[in-house]
């Protein structure tokens, strides 16, 4: 009935009031910015950076997965995360940098390419064996940074992403795909080389 649907949906708002309202209490201990409080019980989208390097965490923490937050920034080098969850590539539609070098991370979510507004992505020293195809749907990256993992191949969905102006690649074993002497070259050279030969 509609009472019950009502009464639902309050629950529902207020539950959600009280998980950004936690959040933003962490925040402030973190020492990130928060939004401005309105003053009707709810907090305007205004979080813009998380930082949480170096707290051995060992899993991506879901109360900042919030898409009221607008998070464009979010920093978690130097941890013991595993995996990224699903949710993490749904929520953060804003996010423009993410640095999540220093970790474990075995695989990023095949949703990743869900992030369009990404810029910078810095994966450095994980135990990436491979990259998903979604890694190409992000037509706004600019810096890859993918050193010192396991990876041997790119997607070739990342070739016509055409802002993309830097891949670091050093530490990984000899590139089949493409192969390393494209990536030993100016990127705008690499990515005509590498285009030709898909």
């Amino acid at each position: 009935d509609d009472k019950g649907d009502t009464r639902f949906k309050l629950r529902f708002k207020s539950e959600k009031q009280i998980q950004m309202k936690r959040w933003l209490r962490l925040a402030e201990g973190e020492g990130c910015g928060v939004g401005e409080n309105k003053g009707n019980g709810e907090v305007s989208a205004g979080l813009e950076c998380i930082q949480l390097s170096n707290r051995r965490l060992t899993e991506v923490p879901e109360y900042f997965l919030l898409p009221e937050l607008n998070v464009r920034v979010i920093t978690m080098r130097k941890n013991s995360i595993l995996r990224l969850p699903e949710i993490f590539c749904i929520a953060l539609q804003h996010l423009e940098e993410c640095d999540l070098s220093h970790n474990i991370l075995s695989a990023l979510p095949p949703t990743i390419g869900n992030l369009r507004n990404l810029k910078k992505l810095l994966l450095n020293e994980n135990r990436l064996i491979g990259l998903p195809f979604g890694l190409g749907h992000l037509r706004r990256l600019q810096v890859l940074n993918i050193e010192k993992n396991s990876i041997t191949r790119l997607p070739c969905s990342l070739s016509a992403t055409t802002s993309l102006s830097t891949i670091a690649t050093r530490g990984n074993p000899p590139f089949v795909q493409p192969p390393q002497q494209m990536l030993d070259v100016p990127m705008d050279s690499a990515r005509a080389d590498w285009m030709h030969s898909i």
